[in-house]
This record gives structure tokens, C-alpha cells and sequence, in this order.
């Protein structure tokens, strides 16, 4: 999976044309928008994407971006933790965490079709990989 630009099919003269938030367009696998956005990122990951803000589109920035963003609720305010814990997952609600409810169920039939994909087997990499995201959301160890 790659990050991805805003409206990628079109050019940059459009977007800047276009886009009353440019060059601050949506960028990375979360669409990071808006300057304020771009320089709450810079400060949290120490990369320069005022100066660059192409540099969203980095894997490791991108990721950073996404896993930070929705664990510390830089987006919208809500935080993964809101709709997701050891009791309950809430995948149409936390849609929230990064744009309101634009296209909510149709997001989280995408996540619950990854979360049932993921294997049970204690020793697979993916729940290993599960266990260590969980521990960074919720502070715990698995």
C-alpha cells in the first residue's frame, strides 16, 4: 500500500486553481489537509512538511501520520480509543477520527473485512503485529 495524493489524476496548475487549501492538499494514506494540519504533523514527526509538504507522501511519514494521528486525535478531536477497545470495535464510528462520516460504511466493511482476514494463530506475524499496534493505542502490553 502507497500513500496517496489528492485528485492524483489531475495536475498541480488545477489543484492550485481548485483547492482553497492548496498546497496543503490531501496527501498521505489519511489525506493530511489544511497548513495547521501539515504543521501539527511536522512538529509530532520531526519532518519537514511545511517547507516540503510532498514529504507527506512518504511511506514512514505517511504511516507516522496515520498511526499517531488517529492514536492521539490530531485530526478531528476523537481518538481511535473512542470507538475501539478490548469491549468494542466501532468501525462506522470511528470514521470520525479523521473526516466526520464521509463514507463511514463503506470504510468500515473495508476494516472489518481486514480485521476477519487477520489470522487467530497465536504465532502469526499479523497478530503479533496486532498485539504491538494494540499496545501503543492503548499503553498496554499484550
Amino acid at each position: 500500500m502507497l500513500p496517496v495524493e489528492e485528485a492524483y489524476w489531475l495536475s498541480d496548475a488545477w489543484r492550485e486553481k481548485n483547492l482553497r487549501y492548496y498546497p496543503w492538499h490531501g496527501r498521505g494514506f489519511v489525506q493530511l489537509t489544511w497548513k495547521a494540519n501539515y504543521q501539527k504533523a511536522s512538529a509530532k514527526i520531526g519532518v519537514d512538511l511545511i517547507g516540503d509538504p510532498s514529504r507527506a507522501m512518504e511511506p514512514d511519514a505517511a504511516a507516522q501520520i496515520l498511526v499517531h494521528g488517529m492514536i492521539g486525535g490530531w485530526f478531528t478531536g476523537k481518538k481511535l480509543a473512542d470507538y475501539i477497545d478490548g469491549a468494542r470495535v466501532d468501525f462506522v464510528g470511528a470514521r470520525a477520527i479523521v473526516n466526520g462520516k464521509d463514507k463511514a460504511a463503506e470504510i468500515a466493511a473495508i476494516a472489518t473485512a481486514y480485521l476477519a482476514a487477520l489470522p487467530e494463530d497465536q504465532g502469526s506475524i499479523w497478530l503479533r503485529i496486532f498485539k504491538a499496534f494494540w499496545g501503543i493505542i492503548t499503553g498496554k502490553k499484550q
